[in-house]
């Protein structure tokens, strides 16, 4: 699940957020940095991953956790294909409104030698109540449980700060992906004249 570059047309930055004309990060900040979403959890295999809120600092390792990543893999999340990140992007993607988004790095390693395992998000559009989903882990992680625990962590921290739908676009044949959307409850439709699916889901803010 992915925010990605419009292939339609260009009403697409607009009505699912700004990523593409990339806002200014270092925009009005009204939160302070939420601990509170820090735990760890353990995989299929046995080992373990922090999640947390991304920071800024987490930048250096956000590009070396992209540049790790299979072409495959890339495409699936920005469904486009790229060779590098763009610097306006790592701070966009490190740099976050926590009263407003959610972005989540599952992380492993001590202090002298960590690295990201995977990355989740939910951007909140402009003035809106839903955001969109965006979810990519280590090819060599794949398959041990860590999307789900991505995606369902950013759910519950995003009704946390009052969305109430999420959505996100999946490629037609990355079949894990669609498969997981489905076992989480998302609806799942095809986008005519594309190779895409849309996944929606909408979020319980009652508790």
């Amino acid at each position: 699940m992915k925010d990605v570059v419009d292939k339609r047309t260009g009403s697409h930055e607009e009505t699912r957020g700004d990523h593409l004309g990339i806002p200014d990060p270092f925009a009005r900040f009204g939160a302070s940095y939420p601990d509170h979403f820090t735990r760890k959890v353990f995989l299929a295999d046995g080992s373990s991953v922090t999640i947390r809120a991304i920071k800024p600092e987490d930048a250096p390792l956000l590009v070396r956790f992209f540049e790790a990543l299979s072409p495959q893999t890339v495409f699936f999340r920005f469904l486009a294909h790229l060779k590098a990140l763009p610097n306006q992007w790592v701070k966009y993607f490190t740099v976050i409104e926590y009263d407003r988004d959610v972005a989540l790095v599952a992380t492993r390693g001590n202090e002298e030698s960590v690295h990201i395992e995977g990355v989740g998000r939910i951007m909140r559009h402009t003035g809106a109540t839903d955001g969109e989903l965006a979810v990519v882990v280590a090819d060599d992680r794949q398959g041990l449980g860590l999307g789900r625990i991505l995606v369902e962590d950013c759910i519950r921290y995003a009704a946390e700060l009052g969305m109430r739908r999420v959505e996100g676009l999946i490629a037609r044949d990355n079949g894990r992906a669609l498969s997981l959307a489905e076992k989480l409850g998302f609806s799942v439709s095809r986008e005519a004249g594309t190779d895409l699916c849309e996944v929606e889901r909408r979020l319980d803010t009652t508790g």
